[in-house]
């Protein structure tokens, strides 16, 4: 069994447009994360780069919440769920503590991915363009919750 049951994008749009691409997004899930969280190592790599560099501008382009909120509790939630993305670690936690945990982390990094992006468009109007995927995907999620809750999947072009 797949340790990963879940994925706020890939579980919704398999549900509401079940096909080829979302099947396989679906059955891919685990390795698309693992591949979100590897990117974010190299990230990581690069912001450590940059506090060695360039100290000085390194402390003017941060401040503690930035340390704590997106890069302690942010790179920790990664950290925790890339390690229970395989099946003997999600085995260990056991099904409830593995949704929990992928289901806070999930919602915890959407909201600071908003926050960013959203802090960033005063200096630089076309970051207000990356929020659209976030929410695209918030309200594939919320569709797909009230789809399943109602008992039968709401397909494109379909009335709910």
């Amino acid at each position: 069994m797949s340790a990963i049951r879940s994925s706020p994008s890939a579980g919704a749009l398999a549900r509401l447009w079940p096909n080829g691409w979302t099947r396989w997004q679906r059955r891919n899930r685990r390795y698309l994360g693992v591949t979100f969280a590897a990117s974010y190592g190299l990230h990581a790599i690069a912001i450590l780069a940059f506090a060695a560099m360039d100290p000085a501008a390194f402390a003017g382009a941060t401040n503690l919440a930035s340390y704590v909120l997106v890069g302690g509790i942010g790179y920790g939630f990664i950290i925790a769920m890339t390690a229970t993305s395989f099946d003997r670690t999600a085995a260990a936690i056991g099904p409830r503590a593995w949704r929990t945990l992928h289901l806070t982390a999930g919602y915890y990094l959407w909201f600071q991915f908003m926050v960013s992006f959203g802090n960033r468009v005063p200096a630089m109007p076309l970051y207000s363009l990356f929020p659209v995927p976030l929410l695209a995907v918030m309200a594939l999620r919320l569709i797909a919750m009230a789809s399943a809750r109602s008992g039968r999947p709401v397909r494109a072009g379909q009335k709910a």
